[in-house]
């Protein structure tokens, strides 16, 4: 069980880092150098591989773990925070829902975005285009993130 948690919290600080490379694309530009003032904001899966969510990160003859929900919050001090809806279902048993969570920093250089996460010090990489993230995770799963627009009324 450690390590399907271990995998599913890699696979969540995953998406968010995916989220905030979104983020920084739209603010800045895929040319320029974004600084975390710019680029702060929130982000939202939108599609791994392809696939709208809840949509499978990982699946074998005895499980399948999918993720429901995820969300990025850049801060502007540099600071990220994301959470992502886990479920995972054995064959015969009933599905498991999980909450994960995850904080720590984040940098941006041209259309690059590295978070560092806090608690394990893993650093992930994202790739921003327009008002996009992608990441390509461990397992070879491809996450889509989207800007979230802020309206203020």
């Amino acid at each position: 069980m450690f390590k399907q948690l271990s995998h599913i919290s890699r696979c969540v600080f995953s998406i968010q880092l995916l989220l905030v490379a979104l983020y920084l694309s739209t603010a800045c530009g895929a040319a320029s150098v974004a600084r975390p003032e710019n680029v702060a904001g929130t982000y939202f899966i939108s599609s791994i591989n392809r696939r709208p969510l809840p949509a499978p990160i990982s699946q074998d003859s005895f499980k399948t773990i999918e993720t429901i929900s995820g969300e990025l919050r850049l801060a502007t001090d540099g600071s990220f925070q994301s959470t992502s809806v886990i479920r995972e279902t054995l064959v015969g048993a009933a599905p498991v829902v999980r909450d994960i969570q995850s904080a720590g920093t984040y940098t941006s250089s041209g259309n690059e975005v590295r978070l560092t996460n806090t608690l394990t010090q893993s650093t992930t990489r994202l790739t921003f285009s327009g008002d996009r993230l992608t990441y390509l995770s461990d397992l070879g799963n491809s996450y889509e993130l989207q800007k979230v627009a802020i309206i203020n009324r």
